[in-house]
């Protein structure tokens, strides 16, 4: 059985990098000697001094003592043997660790203010903001309304009186998006003179009340127009959304109106 495992011990080695001028694998420990099964005794003399490794990394370090045809036995000088590591000639060199990136944080590409992309922010809010951010800026709303039943369940929160409609995703079908702004609406000149007076800081708001041909020569075409609702769709950041302007005839095709839906 002795025999046996030795000698599969040096079928082993053929499996053992080319990259060691001499190379070999503990087969058994004895105190301070150790038995190394190799096929490269040739290569081995007298004094040589060798080195045991696990893993790429040196664990100890001896000196041949003794060479025979299918074995060498050298004196272990410090470290560890146990069978079955790898002894050689050639000293281990440490993998060179590499320097880890710095990871920067990704800023946001600039959005071009004459594209509705612009509109990835709008009141003080932000696409993706919550109702923590929501409460913050507008507190505790004028009037709440039921949960609607369509394809995203949402709750519509009132402001200004019914000048600022917001609603919050809460389907809970997207666990993760519960409590997320979905859609922001002015609903006239006034409210959006009232934003400002509380110090929302957001240019998007003198366009309430402009006339369309004003809204089109600034961001051109609308993707979908009916019924006095101008639609254009935007992406920018990796987040896309909606924003309709609402113009009617009745109402000198005026925007009194504009609605931004951040899609989810």
């Amino acid at each position: 059985m002795h025999s046996l495992r030795f000698a599969t011990t040096i079928f082993l080695l053929s499996c053992i990098s080319t990259a060691y001028a001499w190379s070999g694998k503990v087969f058994s420990v004895s105190g301070k000697t150790v038995t190394v099964a190799t096929n490269d005794s040739a290569k081995t003399k007298t004094g040589m001094v060798v080195f045991i490794v696990v893993d790429g990394k040196e664990v100890g370090r001896g000196r041949v003592g003794k060479v025979f045809h299918t074995k060498v036995e050298i004196i272990l000088q410090n470290g560890k043997a146990a069978a079955g590591y790898l002894v050689t000639d050639s000293k281990p060199v440490p993998a060179t660790i590499a320097k880890k990136e710095e990871v920067k944080p990704e800023i946001p590409a600039p959005v071009n203010p004459n594209s509705t992309a612009a509109f990835l922010s709008f009141c003080g809010l932000n696409h993706g903001d919550s109702q923590d951010r929501l409460q913050e800026l507008f507190g505790a709303p004028s009037k709440l309304e039921a949960d609607q039943d369509n394809k995203q369940n949402f709750s519509v929160r009132f402001y200004l009186g019914r000048g600022l409609r917001i609603s919050v995703f809460n389907s809970q079908a997207k666990p993760a998006d519960v409590g997320k702004v979905m859609t922001v609406t002015v609903r006239s000149v006034e409210a959006a003179q009232k934003l400002k007076s509380l110090g929302i800081q957001d240019e998007k708001l003198d366009l309430v009340g402009l006339p369309l041909d004003a809204i089109t020569k600034r961001f051109g075409k609308p993707d979908s127009a009916m019924s006095g609702s101008y639609d254009y769709k935007f992406t920018a950041n990796g987040r896309k959304g909606k924003v309709t302007f609402y113009c009617y005839e009745f109402q000198e095709n005026k925007c009194n109106d504009i609605y931004v839906h951040w899609f989810r």
